[in-house]
């Protein structure tokens, strides 16, 4: 049998990681075969969607998991490919990989083991000179950044600035930096400001049809039988929806490695009203779980007896145990596996009368939330990192220096002090000129908002007003940093330097006056 693709085209085009967004954007079914680059006869890498949803392949070269077969691929650069609708063709020969794939973890994954350079330069300059934010609800965690990572965002997470400043902030290497920016565009984390989204990458080559100029036996897969157990060769919406249900049921585990957690879908048009309604019940609840305390998630108060911990536990493991779940809301097994555990934990504590009595602690404390859990430890670590980042900065080491402050605001982004050093590392990395005046001010500004009379923050302001000849504003921030600390010695100095420097000033002539003194005098 003999099956021609509905559409192909090369990577060298589309690079791989725009192909597979353009899969999940369309929500296509069917199956992509990429050719080995180096040797077009060797074999196809096929790989199988289920409306967009990226579900199994079977892979040119042996791998352990799905993950570690899709990484090489973003590294095959000008190899052709062929997709063909509506069709299995993962054939029977070679390993059959399946696994739950994170589309944003892949890419992530597989831009930092291969990232075209030019390809990210012709992304990024589409957005280069615009004043640029991070897009509320970019699920960063998704994307496996690691804290110097992060650190170099928070520019965008807090305020705005361009890709020239994030790429030239020193945090991260310049290629590593342009990576980062080019997988949120990619994904659509970034906005301009005032502008909304940045527009998903231009797709220039996909979906060629295949009455193109290229000659489409390059492309025709001979020889094919799909399995009996896998999609027909044209399957029909209600056939890819009923495939889709089967392989969630057998194919979705709980990926949460590191602490990531499963994305919660929307649900899909058409639900039976009572279907609907736990499909909103179930995700409203996983998405307030790390808001939530054992007793909130339980729906109890404090003074609930064991009994009444049991009960509401085995209630609510009824209604959204993963294999209590009706084929319709398969698409939630993941994340009806995760509320499952928070509710197995809540029980397990608080039927402890000493892990309670620990947890009834923490929560008097103001803990007993993930959120608050993650918000100490973050301050911890970010205060840690804050003494370390001081310490370069006596020793003039200043990128690391930088490197150590960016993570600690990252993770504790409303310390004043923590913006008032990065204003002064910026200050003492750029003596000359061009300097980052205004990333300096923001900085400054962000950490006086947070406290008014924060005596560095002033001195620092001062001295970078200073720097643009600004000197009646210097004086004033060098007044208050003065009046915060009367000890602050290189303040009182800077502000009797400027006293001094008024009261050498000579007072204005009187014009008119000299000119009569010079016509009476005798």
């Amino acid at each position: 049998m003999s099956i021609r693709p509905s559409a192909h085209g090369s990577l060298a085009k589309t690079p791989f990681a725009h192909l597979l967004l353009y899969m999940q954007s369309r929500t296509l079914t069917g199956t992509l075969a990429i050719w080995a680059a180096e040797n077009e006869a060797a074999g196809q890498d096929r790989i199988l969607f289920e409306e967009g949803r990226l579900t199994a392949m079977r892979p040119l070269t042996p791998a352990k998991t799905l993950y570690a077969a899709l990484l090489p691929l973003f590294a095959r650069e000008g190899a052709p490919y062929g997709f063909y609708e509506g069709h299995n063709l993962l054939g029977t020969r070679g390993a059959l990989l399946k696994e739950p794939i994170d589309l944003f973890t892949l890419l992530s994954r597989g831009l930092r083991a291969h990232a075209n350079e030019a390809v990210m330069d012709a992304m990024l300059e589409r957005v280069r000179g615009r004043d640029l934010r991070l897009r509320e609800g970019t699920p960063l965690e998704r994307l496996e950044l690691n804290a110097r990572e992060l650190a170099i965002l928070d520019p965008l997470s807090r305020a705005s600035a361009t890709i020239d400043t994030l790429i030239g902030s020193g945090g991260v290497p310049a290629k590593d930096a342009k990576r980062i920016l080019y997988l949120l565009t990619l994904v659509r984390g970034l906005e301009a400001l005032g502008q909304g989204s940045i527009p998903a990458a231009p797709m220039e080559s996909f979906p060629p049809k295949s009455e193109g100029a290229e000659p489409l036996t390059a492309y025709t897969l001979t020889g094919v039988k799909p399995p009996r157990d896998s999609l027909p060769e044209r399957a029909g919406p209600s056939q890819a929806r009923d495939l889709r249900v089967a392989i969630a049921q057998a194919s979705e585990a709980r990926s949460t490695e590191d602490g990531a957690s499963p994305s919660a879908p929307p649900a899909p048009i058409g639900l039976a009203e009572q279907d609907s309604t736990r499909w909103n019940e179930l995700t409203a609840l996983y998405l307030r779980l790390d808001q939530l305390t054992h007793y909130d998630l339980l729906n109890l108060g404090k003074s609930a007896s064991t009994q009444d911990i049991q009960s509401a536990y085995y209630a609510l493991v009824k209604r959204f145990h993963p294999d209590r779940l009706p084929l319709a809301l398969a698409p939630l097994t993941r994340v009806a596996q995760f509320v499952f555990d928070r509710l197995t934990e809540a029980n397990t504590v608080l039927s402890d009368p000493a892990g309670r009595k620990a947890y009834d602690e923490a929560v008097a404390g103001g803990g007993g939330t993930r959120v608050a859990e993650r918000t100490l430890r973050h301050v911890l670590e970010s205060s840690l990192e804050y003494q370390k980042a001081e310490i370069y900065v006596r020793r003039r080491e200043y990128v690391q220096a930088m490197q150590m402050l960016r993570s600690a605001i990252a993770k504790n982004p409303d310390d004043a002090d923590h913006h008032a050093l990065h204003a002064w590392i910026l200050h003492l990395m750029n003596p000359g000129l061009p300097a980052p005046f205004d990333e300096m001010l923001r900085s400054l500004d962000r950490a006086l908002k947070v406290n008014p009379r924060h005596e560095r923050a002033h001195y620092y302001k001062g001295m970078v007003l200073k720097r643009l000849k600004r000197d009646g504003e210097a004086v004033r921030h060098f007044r208050a940093a003065a009046e915060a600390n009367p000890h602050n010695v290189d303040a009182a100095r800077e502000v009797r330097l400027a006293n001094m420097r008024r009261d050498s000033k000579p007072p204005p002539s009187n014009t008119n006056s000299s000119v009569l003194s010079r016509l009476f005098k005798k």
